[in-house]
């Protein structure tokens, strides 16, 4: 995966990730304007890439035992370098080449398929943090945030994002979740809370039908039974809301938590409407003709 805040990532920082289980590798690197001019190839400079950290373990390459570039091998292939090489460049000089690394076009970033890759001692702010993570770990996501420093000037919001988009994508779990089949648990809960909400009415029918009797109309009757059930569905809608509000924030990432307060906060609203509804519609249910049948009842 990758971290990018231009002129923002702490090389140190970065590279300091691969201490952490699960992480298998972590070099920060920074694009530069700096470039070299193959003999073979005058008129087309490589771009160069400054990183810090084992880049060639990194990028799995097949390196000599000398300080040098790290080259792609599709590059390598034009420009006649190989490994443990050195590369005449048009300034007269020659550059050494350390190694070579497969960076097949599938799909992942394509800057390093076409750029040469230099080790730098040079820590002064870096672009981007590439981490090697397996297996996934749901934790390492937020861990990998602390290779940016926030506290550099007009240090951009980190991104995190993966190195390939096409091949191991993100999954799509927010609309998997907006489709779930379970999605319909949520409409019956709703129904359960309209079906509490009429009981707990309901079982006040033959003192509804009295005051009908009584000549009470129906609305003030229907007024009342609401405002008697807001006070208490709502005090039971904010202690229950609070335990999971508590609950998620104390176990779910920023990103995630966000969309279940969310949830919580609709289902939460949606079981006081319920719990009133069915209130009401057993008021208007209650029928003082059958006030002697409501008493036997009892």
């Amino acid at each position: 995966m990758q971290v990018r805040s231009d002129q923002a990532i702490d090389a140190d920082r970065c590279v300091a990730l691969d201490s952490v289980p699960g992480v298998q590798g972590a070099v920060a690197l920074r694009f530069t304007d700096s470039v070299i001019s193959p003999v073979v190839r005058p008129d087309n400079p490589i771009p160069v890439v400054e990183t810090a950290g084992d880049a060639a373990t990194l990028l799995g390459a097949s390196t000599a035992p000398q300080p040098g570039l790290l080259l792609p091998d599709g590059l390598a292939t034009v420009i006649g370098a190989e490994r443990g090489s050195n590369l005449p460049l048009t300034s007269g000089e020659q550059v050494a080449v350390r190694g070579i690394y497969n960076f097949p076009e599938d799909g992942r970033d394509s800057r390093l398929a076409s750029s040469a890759v230099a080790g730098t001692a040079d820590h002064r702010p870096f672009d981007e943090c590439w981490i090697h993570v397996w297996p996934v770990n749901d934790k390492l996501l937020d861990l990998v945030l602390y290779a940016a420093d926030s506290g550099a000037d007009d240090a951009a919001i980190p991104e995190v994002n993966q190195l390939n988009t096409t091949l191991g994508t993100d999954p799509g779990f927010d609309a998997q979740f907006r489709e779930r089949g379970t999605q319909l648990i949520a409409a019956a809960g709703v129904g359960l809370f309209v079906l509490v909400g009429f009981a707990a009415v309901w079982m006040r029918r033959l003192e509804i039908s009295t005051s009908l009797q009584l000549g009470v109309r129906k609305r003030h009757l229907i007024l009342q039974h609401v405002v008697e059930g807001a006070t208490w569905v709502l005090p039971a809608s904010i202690l229950l809301g609070s335990i999971g509000f508590a609950i998620v924030m104390t176990s779910a990432r920023p990103p995630d938590a966000s969309a279940l307060l969310e949830e919580l906060t609709v289902h939460a609203l949606a079981a006081v409407a319920g719990v009133l509804v069915g209130g009401a519609l057993a008021v208007l249910t209650v029928n003082p003709n059958l006030q002697y049948t409501y008493l036997k009842s009892r």
